[in-house]
């Protein structure tokens, strides 16, 4: 349905919808009553995908997907980290 609505907006064009509009339904009360009658093991698999997928679409309107914005440091900056670490090391068999 998601398909069908996204062509007729872009295109403007009337399509013919009803039937498919009702099978959704359908089968979807289909797929929600096998659901509930599976096992613990097939309502969990579905309770981690629905949760993997609220994340995403969380995320999609983030400008960025780190937990809290933060700023990152600069190249420069990691290098001198870097280098500051490595001269912290200090017993290490180049010196």
């Amino acid at each position: 349905m998601a398909v069908l609505e996204a062509v007729q907006a872009a295109t403007g064009l009337v399509l013919p919808g009803a039937g498919l509009r009702a099978r959704q339904d359908e089968v979807r009360a289909d797929i929600d009553q096998q659901i509930e009658e599976g096992d613990g093991e097939l309502r969990n698999a579905v309770a981690g995908l629905e949760q993997q997928y609220d994340a995403v679409a969380g995320a999609a309107d983030r400008e960025n997907l780190l937990a809290d914005s933060a700023d990152l440091p600069s190249a420069d900056e990691l290098g001198r980290a870097f280098e500051e670490f490595l001269a912290e090391q200090g017993d290490g068999p180049n010196e």
